[in-house]
């Protein structure tokens, strides 16, 4: 192979318009997907035979496009997955075009500038002050541990000279999300240091609990570290009372962290305001520009009440030297190869405006509030709770089924959806019995695609249920024959 040939591969290709034609073929099905969900047979992705661009990306649709989960498709509403804008998907075009290390400045220049300017947009939204520190993030997982991880700072720093001798302890409660077992581990308190404090049957705090685990550490003398309270809880959607841990963290010199990975549309919907105001009182936050803000994967926001708050992530090495730090991106991020995703996100705020992302937030948390009507006014379904914004929680129930059967019940229907291609829906527990979940982040979606779901639901019901009692009726006749025998 020559010189010539390995250095065609960055260049333009010779079938460059074959390649748009089918790229562009490509992105008509993904911009107007037919269905939201076609299951992939199992075939072998081969890595031994090569091929020119254009066969490659007719591959690629034929084997991977065509079976990728379609968020742009008004039945796919499992999981937090928005469709992201036509925008942010030109913008990841550029970044990896671009491929600019948001490290230091010689490698990206703009990245600190671009940085600054779209955290600054996201905490006025919040209403942190002009002292506040932020970074972006790869989501809601990393923004957790890096607030976890200046807890711990935070509390070595006021503990220094101390003979307390207890942990450190991390009080949530039952539906914070997974990642706060995952910060505890990889910042070395161990899992075991989270302390999840009981909800109700709906998965709400109940008034008073978060105060009183945090004064039960007290007693035990052991160390409130950090408290955390779920803006947008990943099963529910629920807003916990910020109120409620501020004055826990507060009694206890804790840090308070507040998990608005989900709920920080909350900023933009222009409704529970008392909430939102609370939250500028924490010392940090998280928030999902990949969720709220319909940016493609993988971009998050963590926001601290001040800038010297994050001090104890910043790290130095003598290749990366800068005359100046305010001009450079990376010297407090936990990774050193970064994604210009500033780009992203600053693209997207503004080619659409603050005044275009209100208006879809109050569109799909009105979704979801049609959506939870409706399901209410039908026998088959019980709701948990009413949404506090756009995710659904509901059980399908029958008077012939018990609670184990029930349980059954709601995962045969979720799996027998994906399998006739929606619409999709996920599972969780709340209580400790599996409920249906809709995620109504799509704002292509309308009125009558709600009531086509739920009589795609409804139909998947009945089938399943009456799967259930022929099962039943065929064990029991088993069991009849062999007590015979």
């Amino acid at each position: 192979m020559s010189i010539e040939a390995l250095g065609a591969a960055f260049g333009h290709p010779d079938d460059w318009e074959c390649v748009l034609q089918r790229l562009c073929g490509i992105l008509v099905d993904v911009f107007e997907p037919k269905s939201p969900f076609e299951p992939p047979p199992s075939y072998f992705l081969d890595l031994n035979q090569v091929g020119t661009l254009d066969e490659l990306i007719a591959d690629v649709q034929r084997k991977v496009v065509r079976h990728a989960v379609n968020p742009r498709h008004p039945m796919a509403m499992a999981h937090m997955v928005p469709p992201p804008t036509t925008v942010s998907v030109i913008a990841d075009l550029l970044i990896g075009s671009l491929n600019q290390c948001a490290f230091i400045w010689e490698e990206a220049p703009l990245a600190a500038a671009l940085e600054r300017r779209v955290i600054g947009w996201i905490a006025d939204r919040v209403g942190f002050g002009s002292k506040r520190g932020g970074m972006l993030t790869s989501g809601g997982t990393l923004s957790n541990c890096l607030a976890t991880y200046l807890a711990l700072a935070h509390n070595q720093a006021i503990n220094q000279g101390r003979c307390r001798g207890g942990k450190y302890k991390i009080i949530a409660t039952d539906q914070a999300h997974f990642s706060i077992e995952k910060a505890a581990a990889l910042t070395g308190i161990g899992r075991n240091a989270v302390i999840r404090v009981a909800t109700d049957r709906c998965g709400r705090v109940r008034p008073g609990s978060i105060r009183q685990a945090a004064a039960q550490v007290l007693r035990e003398g052991n160390i409130p570290m950090l408290v955390v309270c779920t803006a947008g809880t990943t099963n529910t959607g629920n807003i916990e009372p910020a109120e409620e841990f501020l004055v826990a963290a507060r009694e206890t010199a804790a840090w308070c962290h507040i998990d608005a990975a989900h709920g920080g549309s909350l900023c933009l919907s222009g409704s529970a305001q008392s909430e939102v105001d609370q939250w500028r009182l924490a010392d940090s936050l998280s928030w999902d520009a990949h969720k709220s803000l319909y940016a493609s994967y993988a971009v998050g926001i963590l926001l601290t009440a001040t800038q010297g708050a994050l001090e104890p992530l910043r790290f130095s090495s003598d290749y990366a030297m800068s005359d100046g730090a305010t001009d450079d991106a990376g010297s407090l991020h936990l990774e050193g190869s970064r994604r210009l995703e500033a780009l992203k996100l600053w693209m997207c705020i503004k080619h659409l405006g603050l005044g275009w992302y209100q208006m879809v937030t109050q569109y799909t948390f009105s979704l979801a509030s049609q959506f939870a009507t409706r399901l209410a006014e039908c026998d088959r379904f019980e709701m948990v709770g009413r949404p506090d914004t756009n995710i659904v929680c509901f059980r399908a129930l029958h008077s012939r089924l018990d609670e184990r059967e029930t349980d059954e019940l709601n995962r045969s229907v979720q799996q027998s959806l994906y399998r006739a291609g929606g619409p999709l829906l996920s599972t969780t527990r709340i209580s400790g019995r599996v409920v249906l979940r809709a995620v109504l982040l799509n704002p292509r979606l309308r009125a009558e695609d709600l009531d086509c779901a739920l009589a795609r639901i409804s139909s998947a019901v009945e089938i399943e249920f009456e799967a259930i009692m022929t099962r039943k009726a065929a064990e029991g006749h088993f069991h009849e024959c062999s007590f015979g025998h």
